[in-house]
């Protein structure tokens, strides 16, 4: 079974929709995951316009703005098929501490059906030259991704791909604590 990384398309959107069906689905769409499925369902292409849109953008947490300036929202789908399984969002550059500190590199969410399933090691193994690919592009010579820290799934993932642990921090953005995870090229 193989896999790929798409940009969002109206031609996905259905499978994507019944995602978020299927349970409480944090789906890392760049600060657009706000948009309710009805408000998506009553204008389809604004949304997909939105979530390919390459103009740097603003996210609000704790009377705090921080920026994004370069990013990219991937879709995940099975070779052959409009089956949407997941996102890879990519922060190449923005407003360091949202960067730096909160967010990092990569955020990936698997649809809630899909979870624990192996489906993000297996679409991760099949992507990971193409995201490696795609940073070194902008200059990226290391990624860091960070989940929460009850989040052992996420953690695992990292681990099993290379990434070294660094830290556990204070998430002042989101609450809690999250844990941090780098990995060289």
């Amino acid at each position: 079974m193989t896999y790929s990384l798409v940009k969002p398309s109206a031609k996905i959107l259905p499978s994507f929709l019944s995602a978020l069906d299927e349970g409480k689905f944090i789906a890392m769409q760049l600060g657009h995951g706000d948009w309710a499925k009805e408000k998506i369902v009553a204008d389809p292409n604004g949304y997909i316009t939105l979530l390919n849109d390459p103009a740097p953008f603003t996210i609000t947490r704790n009377e705090q703005h921080y920026s994004i300036t370069e990013h990219e929202l991937l879709w995940i789908t099975r070779n052959g098929t409009d089956e949407f399984l997941g996102t890879i969002a990519m922060r190449y550059a923005g407003n360091d501490e949202l960067i730096k500190v909160y967010a990092w590199h990569i955020g990936m969410a698997i649809r809630p059906g899909l979870l624990n399933k192996g489906y993000g090691i297996r679409s991760i193994a099949v992507c990971m030259d193409e995201i490696r690919t795609r940073s070194m592009e902008r200059g990226l010579t290391f990624l860091v991704a960070t989940c929460n820290e009850t989040n052992t799934a996420s953690s695992r993932l990292m681990q099993h791909f290379g990434f070294q642990f660094e830290e556990r921090y204070e998430d002042k953005l989101f609450g809690g604590y999250g844990l941090r995870y780098k990995l060289v090229f």
